[in-house]
Protein backbone atom coordinates (compact mmCIF):
# COMPACT_ATOMS: atom_id res chain seq x y z
CA UNK A 1 0.00 0.00 0.00
CA UNK A 2 1.47 3.41 -1.09
CA UNK A 3 1.48 6.36 1.14
CA UNK A 4 -1.69 8.02 -1.09
CA UNK A 5 -3.33 4.81 -0.46
CA UNK A 6 -2.96 4.63 3.62
CA UNK A 7 -4.10 8.86 3.53
CA UNK A 8 -6.85 7.81 1.77
CA UNK A 9 -8.18 4.97 3.94
CA UNK A 10 -7.41 7.38 6.87
CA UNK A 11 -10.34 9.98 5.29
CA UNK A 12 -7.93 12.15 2.96
CA UNK A 13 -9.81 14.01 0.15
CA UNK A 14 -7.68 16.79 -0.63
CA UNK A 15 -3.81 17.89 -1.08
CA UNK A 16 -2.07 20.65 -1.67
CA UNK A 17 1.12 20.11 -4.38
CA UNK A 18 3.61 22.46 -4.47
CA UNK A 19 5.29 23.54 -7.80
CA UNK A 20 7.82 22.01 -10.07
CA UNK A 21 9.20 22.39 -13.37
CA UNK A 22 8.89 18.30 -13.93
CA UNK A 23 5.99 18.07 -15.91
CA UNK A 24 6.18 13.89 -16.23
CA UNK A 25 6.27 14.22 -12.21
CA UNK A 26 3.07 16.29 -12.12
CA UNK A 27 1.88 13.59 -14.98
CA UNK A 28 2.13 10.60 -13.06
CA UNK A 29 1.26 12.24 -9.28
CA UNK A 30 -2.19 13.46 -11.15
CA UNK A 31 -2.52 9.52 -12.42
CA UNK A 32 -2.03 8.46 -8.87
CA UNK A 33 -4.43 11.18 -7.39
CA UNK A 34 -7.26 10.17 -9.72
CA UNK A 35 -6.81 6.19 -9.02
CA UNK A 36 -7.42 6.77 -5.11
CA UNK A 37 -9.82 9.45 -5.63
CA UNK A 38 -8.28 12.24 -4.35
CA UNK A 39 -8.15 15.56 -5.69
CA UNK A 40 -5.16 18.18 -5.45
CA UNK A 41 -4.93 22.57 -5.49
CA UNK A 42 -1.50 23.07 -7.59
CA UNK A 43 0.38 25.72 -6.54
CA UNK A 44 1.70 27.92 -9.16
CA UNK A 45 5.50 29.42 -10.33
CA UNK A 46 6.33 31.28 -7.36
CA UNK A 47 8.88 33.10 -9.41
CA UNK A 48 6.20 33.61 -12.40
CA UNK A 49 3.64 35.21 -9.83
CA UNK A 50 6.57 37.65 -8.47
CA UNK A 51 7.57 38.60 -11.95
CA UNK A 52 4.34 39.28 -12.85
CA UNK A 53 4.51 36.90 -15.63
CA UNK A 54 1.10 35.86 -16.03
CA UNK A 55 1.02 34.18 -19.65
CA UNK A 56 3.35 31.52 -17.18
CA UNK A 57 0.65 31.27 -15.41
CA UNK A 58 -2.40 30.87 -17.59
CA UNK A 59 -0.06 28.31 -19.72
CA UNK A 60 0.36 26.30 -16.27
CA UNK A 61 -3.19 26.67 -15.61
CA UNK A 62 -4.21 25.50 -19.11
CA UNK A 63 -2.07 22.69 -18.76
CA UNK A 64 -3.95 21.07 -16.01
CA UNK A 65 -6.76 22.58 -15.95
CA UNK A 66 -9.21 19.59 -17.07
CA UNK A 67 -7.52 17.28 -15.15
CA UNK A 68 -9.76 15.15 -13.25
CA UNK A 69 -7.62 15.45 -9.99
CA UNK A 70 -6.99 19.28 -10.17
CA UNK A 71 -9.33 20.70 -6.98
CA UNK A 72 -8.26 24.45 -7.60
CA UNK A 73 -4.64 26.57 -7.45
CA UNK A 74 -2.36 27.82 -5.00
CA UNK A 75 -1.41 31.21 -6.22
CA UNK A 76 1.15 31.56 -2.71
CA UNK A 77 2.17 30.41 -0.14
CA UNK A 78 2.71 32.64 2.80
CA UNK A 79 3.10 36.38 0.74
CA UNK A 80 3.58 38.35 3.60
CA UNK A 81 6.33 36.95 4.45
CA UNK A 82 8.09 36.96 1.25
CA UNK A 83 7.88 41.04 -0.02
CA UNK A 84 4.80 39.53 -2.49
CA UNK A 85 2.02 42.42 -1.79
CA UNK A 86 -1.35 42.14 -2.81
CA UNK A 87 -0.93 44.63 -5.53
CA UNK A 88 1.22 41.90 -7.74
CA UNK A 89 -1.39 39.29 -6.94
CA UNK A 90 -4.41 40.47 -7.52
CA UNK A 91 -3.86 40.85 -11.52
CA UNK A 92 -2.79 37.56 -11.48
CA UNK A 93 -5.83 36.55 -9.35
CA UNK A 94 -7.94 37.93 -12.28
CA UNK A 95 -5.96 36.14 -14.91
CA UNK A 96 -6.12 32.70 -13.33
CA UNK A 97 -9.79 33.20 -12.80
CA UNK A 98 -10.51 34.14 -16.67
CA UNK A 99 -8.23 31.53 -18.04
CA UNK A 100 -10.38 28.92 -15.72
CA UNK A 101 -13.47 30.28 -14.01
CA UNK A 102 -14.54 26.92 -12.55
CA UNK A 103 -11.70 25.70 -10.28
CA UNK A 104 -11.05 28.19 -6.95
CA UNK A 105 -8.18 29.89 -6.30
CA UNK A 106 -6.28 29.69 -2.78
CA UNK A 107 -4.16 31.46 -0.76
CA UNK A 108 -1.94 30.49 2.13
CA UNK A 109 -1.18 33.02 5.36
CA UNK A 110 0.37 32.53 8.20
CA UNK A 111 1.37 35.75 10.01
CA UNK A 112 -1.58 36.29 13.33
CA UNK A 113 -5.01 35.83 11.94
CA UNK A 114 -7.09 37.30 9.84
CA UNK A 115 -8.21 40.85 11.22
CA UNK A 116 -4.53 41.43 12.43
CA UNK A 117 -3.49 40.66 8.71
CA UNK A 118 -6.21 43.43 7.45
CA UNK A 119 -5.36 45.68 9.97
CA UNK A 120 -2.26 45.67 9.95
CA UNK A 121 -0.97 44.91 6.95
CA UNK A 122 -2.90 44.79 3.86
CA UNK A 123 -6.57 44.24 3.71
CA UNK A 124 -6.50 43.66 0.16
CA UNK A 125 -4.80 40.71 0.31
CA UNK A 126 -8.40 39.10 0.83
CA UNK A 127 -9.06 39.96 -2.90
CA UNK A 128 -6.24 37.81 -4.27
CA UNK A 129 -8.13 34.47 -3.78
CA UNK A 130 -11.62 32.59 -3.22
CA UNK A 131 -10.58 30.28 -0.43
CA UNK A 132 -8.39 31.90 2.07
CA UNK A 133 -5.67 29.25 4.04
CA UNK A 134 -4.19 30.11 7.25
CA UNK A 135 -1.00 27.91 8.93
CA UNK A 136 -0.47 28.17 12.55
CA UNK A 137 2.14 25.74 14.34
CA UNK A 138 2.39 26.65 18.18
CA UNK A 139 3.50 23.72 19.39
CA UNK A 140 7.33 23.99 20.92
CA UNK A 141 8.52 23.03 24.19
CA UNK A 142 5.24 23.24 26.43
CA UNK A 143 3.29 21.15 27.95
CA UNK A 144 0.23 19.57 26.84
CA UNK A 145 -2.23 22.21 26.08
CA UNK A 146 0.09 24.45 27.54
CA UNK A 147 2.20 27.65 26.25
CA UNK A 148 6.06 27.47 25.12
CA UNK A 149 8.40 28.26 27.49
CA UNK A 150 9.26 31.78 25.57
CA UNK A 151 5.84 32.80 26.52
CA UNK A 152 5.40 33.14 22.33
CA UNK A 153 3.45 30.59 21.05
CA UNK A 154 -0.06 29.00 22.55
CA UNK A 155 -2.08 25.98 22.07
CA UNK A 156 -4.77 28.17 21.68
CA UNK A 157 -3.47 30.17 19.03
CA UNK A 158 -5.35 28.13 16.59
CA UNK A 159 -8.84 28.22 18.05
CA UNK A 160 -8.20 31.91 17.39
CA UNK A 161 -6.97 32.09 14.30
CA UNK A 162 -10.19 30.07 13.30
CA UNK A 163 -12.64 32.39 15.28
CA UNK A 164 -11.63 35.30 13.69
CA UNK A 165 -10.82 34.64 10.32
CA UNK A 166 -14.50 33.14 10.60
CA UNK A 167 -15.86 36.19 11.80
CA UNK A 168 -13.61 38.43 9.80
CA UNK A 169 -13.97 36.20 5.89
CA UNK A 170 -17.74 35.59 6.88
CA UNK A 171 -19.40 38.96 4.89
CA UNK A 172 -16.92 39.07 2.57
CA UNK A 173 -18.08 35.68 0.29
CA UNK A 174 -14.69 33.65 0.93
CA UNK A 175 -14.39 30.34 2.34
CA UNK A 176 -11.93 29.52 4.61
CA UNK A 177 -9.41 26.42 5.34
CA UNK A 178 -6.90 25.90 8.84
CA UNK A 179 -3.94 23.89 8.78
CA UNK A 180 -2.56 22.44 11.68
CA UNK A 181 0.85 21.31 12.61
CA UNK A 182 1.43 17.91 12.03
CA UNK A 183 5.33 17.92 12.63
CA UNK A 184 8.34 18.80 16.06
CA UNK A 185 9.87 21.86 15.09
CA UNK A 186 12.96 20.37 15.83
CA UNK A 187 14.62 17.72 18.03
CA UNK A 188 14.64 19.34 20.84
CA UNK A 189 10.48 20.48 20.75
CA UNK A 190 7.90 18.05 20.52
CA UNK A 191 4.91 16.61 18.24
CA UNK A 192 1.24 17.80 18.92
CA UNK A 193 -0.07 15.37 21.32
CA UNK A 194 -3.24 13.62 19.99
CA UNK A 195 -5.76 15.17 22.64
CA UNK A 196 -4.36 18.38 21.06
CA UNK A 197 -4.71 17.30 17.51
CA UNK A 198 -8.17 15.81 18.27
CA UNK A 199 -9.17 19.25 19.90
CA UNK A 200 -7.74 21.31 17.10
CA UNK A 201 -9.40 18.83 14.20
CA UNK A 202 -13.20 18.66 15.80
CA UNK A 203 -12.87 22.48 17.27
CA UNK A 204 -12.27 23.62 13.36
CA UNK A 205 -14.82 21.19 11.60
CA UNK A 206 -17.58 22.39 14.07
CA UNK A 207 -17.38 25.67 12.46
CA UNK A 208 -18.43 26.62 9.22
CA UNK A 209 -14.83 26.22 8.06
CA UNK A 210 -14.48 25.22 4.00
CA UNK A 211 -11.76 22.44 4.98
CA UNK A 212 -8.96 21.54 7.00
CA UNK A 213 -5.04 20.50 6.38
CA UNK A 214 -2.81 19.24 8.44
CA UNK A 215 1.04 19.67 7.87
CA UNK A 216 2.84 16.43 7.71
CA UNK A 217 4.86 13.65 6.26
CA UNK A 218 8.95 14.54 5.37
CA UNK A 219 9.12 16.57 8.81
CA UNK A 220 6.54 13.73 10.60
CA UNK A 221 7.87 10.61 11.78
CA UNK A 222 5.56 7.38 12.28
CA UNK A 223 4.49 8.14 15.24
CA UNK A 224 2.62 11.80 14.24
CA UNK A 225 1.57 10.54 10.72
CA UNK A 226 -0.24 7.61 12.85
CA UNK A 227 -1.87 10.02 15.38
CA UNK A 228 -2.55 12.68 12.26
CA UNK A 229 -4.44 9.78 10.51
CA UNK A 230 -6.10 8.35 13.71
CA UNK A 231 -8.05 11.55 14.36
CA UNK A 232 -8.64 12.05 10.59
CA UNK A 233 -10.44 8.83 10.51
CA UNK A 234 -12.12 9.32 13.68
CA UNK A 235 -13.32 12.98 11.66
CA UNK A 236 -14.51 11.24 8.57
CA UNK A 237 -16.27 8.58 10.54
CA UNK A 238 -18.63 11.83 11.68
CA UNK A 239 -18.36 13.71 8.75
CA UNK A 240 -22.22 13.92 8.36
CA UNK A 241 -22.77 15.42 11.59
CA UNK A 242 -19.76 17.99 10.94
CA UNK A 243 -21.33 19.27 7.43
CA UNK A 244 -24.91 18.86 9.01
CA UNK A 245 -25.45 19.04 12.05
CA UNK A 246 -26.17 22.45 13.95
CA UNK A 247 -23.23 24.38 16.32
CA UNK A 248 -24.54 24.98 19.96
CA UNK A 249 -28.34 23.84 18.59
CA UNK A 250 -31.18 25.14 20.61
CA UNK A 251 -32.64 21.94 20.75
CA UNK A 252 -30.18 20.97 23.19
CA UNK A 253 -29.44 22.59 26.01
CA UNK A 254 -26.12 22.53 27.96
CA UNK A 255 -25.55 24.46 31.73
CA UNK A 256 -22.27 25.59 30.75
CA UNK A 257 -20.39 27.82 28.96
CA UNK A 258 -17.00 26.70 28.37
CA UNK A 259 -18.86 23.96 26.21
CA UNK A 260 -19.47 23.93 22.47
CA UNK A 261 -21.91 20.96 20.48
CA UNK A 262 -23.14 20.11 17.38
CA UNK A 263 -25.77 18.02 17.26
CA UNK A 264 -27.39 15.78 14.19
CA UNK A 265 -27.42 12.44 12.56
CA UNK A 266 -24.85 11.17 10.49
CA UNK A 267 -27.53 9.10 8.45
CA UNK A 268 -28.28 6.39 10.74
CA UNK A 269 -28.15 7.42 14.32
CA UNK A 270 -28.03 10.92 15.71
CA UNK A 271 -24.96 12.08 17.81
CA UNK A 272 -23.80 14.89 20.08
CA UNK A 273 -20.59 15.80 19.45
CA UNK A 274 -19.11 18.22 22.46
CA UNK A 275 -15.85 19.88 23.18
CA UNK A 276 -14.12 21.74 26.69
CA UNK A 277 -12.83 24.93 25.22
CA UNK A 278 -12.01 25.28 28.65
CA UNK A 279 -8.05 24.71 30.37
CA UNK A 280 -10.50 23.68 33.45
CA UNK A 281 -12.29 20.21 34.19
CA UNK A 282 -15.94 20.86 33.78
CA UNK A 283 -18.94 18.72 34.65
CA UNK A 284 -21.88 19.41 32.27
CA UNK A 285 -25.23 18.59 32.30
CA UNK A 286 -27.21 18.10 28.39
CA UNK A 287 -30.81 17.87 27.96
CA UNK A 288 -31.54 16.61 24.39
CA UNK A 289 -34.28 17.09 22.48
CA UNK A 290 -37.85 15.19 23.91
CA UNK A 291 -37.51 11.36 22.80
CA UNK A 292 -36.16 8.21 25.09
CA UNK A 293 -32.99 6.64 23.98
CA UNK A 294 -32.34 2.70 24.60
CA UNK A 295 -29.08 1.05 25.89
CA UNK A 296 -25.98 0.04 24.40
CA UNK A 297 -22.06 0.48 24.37
CA UNK A 298 -20.57 2.93 21.22
CA UNK A 299 -16.80 2.78 22.17
CA UNK A 300 -15.80 3.22 25.31
CA UNK A 301 -18.54 3.72 27.77
CA UNK A 302 -22.58 4.47 28.64
CA UNK A 303 -23.53 7.74 30.59
CA UNK A 304 -27.44 7.17 31.85
CA UNK A 305 -29.81 9.52 31.03
CA UNK A 306 -33.29 10.45 33.15
CA UNK A 307 -36.02 12.17 32.11
CA UNK A 308 -36.30 15.78 33.09
CA UNK A 309 -39.92 17.21 34.68
CA UNK A 310 -40.67 18.48 30.84
CA UNK A 311 -39.96 14.64 29.52
CA UNK A 312 -36.83 15.60 28.09
CA UNK A 313 -33.82 13.31 28.78
CA UNK A 314 -30.75 14.66 30.05
CA UNK A 315 -27.36 13.54 31.47
CA UNK A 316 -24.17 14.74 33.42
CA UNK A 317 -20.43 14.03 32.48
CA UNK A 318 -17.12 15.61 33.15
CA UNK A 319 -14.74 16.93 30.54
CA UNK A 320 -11.02 17.50 31.18
CA UNK A 321 -9.23 20.43 29.92
CA UNK A 322 -9.81 20.77 25.58
CA UNK A 323 -11.65 17.64 25.56
CA UNK A 324 -13.95 16.29 23.07
CA UNK A 325 -16.70 13.63 23.56
CA UNK A 326 -18.98 12.07 21.20
CA UNK A 327 -22.59 10.87 22.10
CA UNK A 328 -24.27 8.05 19.97
CA UNK A 329 -28.05 9.13 20.73
CA UNK A 330 -29.99 5.69 19.88
CA UNK A 331 -34.17 6.28 20.02
CA UNK A 332 -35.64 3.35 21.98
CA UNK A 333 -38.17 3.11 24.45
CA UNK A 334 -36.81 2.65 27.52
CA UNK A 335 -38.47 5.35 30.44
CA UNK A 336 -34.60 5.63 31.93
CA UNK A 337 -32.68 6.52 28.70
CA UNK A 338 -28.89 6.37 28.34
CA UNK A 339 -26.83 8.49 26.15
CA UNK A 340 -23.63 6.59 24.55
CA UNK A 341 -20.35 8.70 24.64
CA UNK A 342 -17.51 8.23 22.22
CA UNK A 343 -14.66 9.04 24.36
CA UNK A 344 -11.33 9.70 22.17
CA UNK A 345 -12.90 10.25 18.42
CA UNK A 346 -9.78 11.29 15.99
CA UNK A 347 -9.58 13.04 12.92
CA UNK A 348 -6.47 13.66 10.98
CA UNK A 349 -5.12 16.08 7.54
CA UNK A 350 -1.85 15.64 6.49
CA UNK A 351 -0.19 19.24 5.60
CA UNK A 352 3.39 19.50 4.00
CA UNK A 353 5.94 22.15 5.08
CA UNK A 354 7.09 24.53 2.92
CA UNK A 355 10.32 23.11 0.39
CA UNK A 356 12.73 25.71 -1.31
CA UNK A 357 13.23 22.75 -3.93
CA UNK A 358 11.44 22.45 -7.26
CA UNK A 359 11.02 18.66 -6.92
CA UNK A 360 8.40 16.40 -6.83
CA UNK A 361 4.76 17.85 -5.78
CA UNK A 362 3.83 18.49 -2.12
CA UNK A 363 0.75 17.27 -2.09
CA UNK A 364 -2.26 18.59 0.58
CA UNK A 365 -5.74 16.26 1.02
CA UNK A 366 -8.98 17.96 1.80
CA UNK A 367 -12.32 17.47 0.68
CA UNK A 368 -13.37 20.58 -0.52
CA UNK A 369 -16.43 21.68 -3.46
CA UNK A 370 -15.37 25.25 -3.21
CA UNK A 371 -16.87 28.51 -4.89
CA UNK A 372 -14.64 30.52 -7.07
CA UNK A 373 -15.84 34.47 -7.63
CA UNK A 374 -8.64 43.70 -6.20
CA UNK A 375 -5.05 47.69 -4.72
CA UNK A 376 -3.78 49.40 -1.78
CA UNK A 377 -0.42 50.09 -0.48
CA UNK A 378 1.41 47.38 0.68
CA UNK A 379 2.56 48.01 4.45
CA UNK A 380 5.84 46.13 5.44
CA UNK A 381 5.28 42.62 7.44
CA UNK A 382 5.94 43.08 11.15
CA UNK A 383 7.54 39.63 11.31
CA UNK A 384 10.51 37.19 9.90
CA UNK A 385 9.36 34.49 7.39
CA UNK A 386 9.13 30.78 8.72
CA UNK A 387 11.84 28.89 7.79
CA UNK A 388 11.55 26.96 4.42
CA UNK A 389 13.05 23.00 4.70
CA UNK A 390 14.94 21.85 1.82
CA UNK A 391 14.07 18.52 1.90
CA UNK A 392 13.83 17.10 -1.45
CA UNK A 393 12.12 13.91 -0.49
CA UNK A 394 9.06 12.38 -1.65
CA UNK A 395 5.45 15.04 -2.05
CA UNK A 396 4.19 16.38 0.82
CA UNK A 397 0.51 15.72 1.75
CA UNK A 398 -1.90 17.18 3.64
CA UNK A 399 -5.72 15.64 4.22
CA UNK A 400 -7.96 17.64 4.43
CA UNK A 401 -11.78 17.33 5.57
CA UNK A 402 -15.39 18.15 4.35
CA UNK A 403 -16.11 21.62 3.03
CA UNK A 404 -18.15 23.37 5.17
CA UNK A 405 -19.60 26.76 3.47
CA UNK A 406 -19.47 29.52 6.05
CA UNK A 407 -22.54 31.14 7.23
CA UNK A 408 -20.86 33.72 9.66
CA UNK A 409 -21.68 37.19 9.04
CA UNK A 410 -21.02 38.76 12.11
CA UNK A 411 -18.56 41.48 13.14
CA UNK A 412 -15.56 39.90 14.06
CA UNK A 413 -14.90 40.08 17.29
CA UNK A 414 -11.50 41.77 18.87
CA UNK A 415 -8.54 39.74 19.04
CA UNK A 416 -7.63 38.43 22.57
CA UNK A 417 -3.60 38.45 21.26
CA UNK A 418 -0.78 39.47 19.49
CA UNK A 419 0.03 38.02 16.49
CA UNK A 420 1.91 34.68 17.02
CA UNK A 421 5.82 35.37 15.84
CA UNK A 422 6.99 32.92 13.05
CA UNK A 423 10.02 30.81 14.84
Amino acid sequence: MTRLDRQKAAGETLQVAYFTTDQATFTTYLAKLQQVGIKVFLQLDGAAVKASNTAALVSFVNTYKNNPAVAGWLIYDEPEYNGVWASVLVPEYTAIKAADPTHPVAIIFGNGYCSYLAGSIDANYFNTADIIMWDTYPIHDQVEFGTSSNGRYHFTDVAQVVNDCLGYLGGRGKQFMMTLQGFAWSSTERDPTYGEERYWTFMTLMRPVAGLLYWVDYRADAAMTATVNRVMSEASGMSGVLLGGTLNDPAVSVNNGGISYKYGSNGTNLYLIAENDTASTQTVKFTLPKYNASTGSYQSRSVPAALDSSGRPAFIDTFTQYQIHIYQLTPGTLSSPTAINTLKPSATRTQTPKPTNTATPKPVTKTATLKPTSTATPKPPTKTPTPKPTNTAIPKTATKMPTLKPTNTATPKPPTKTPTPKP
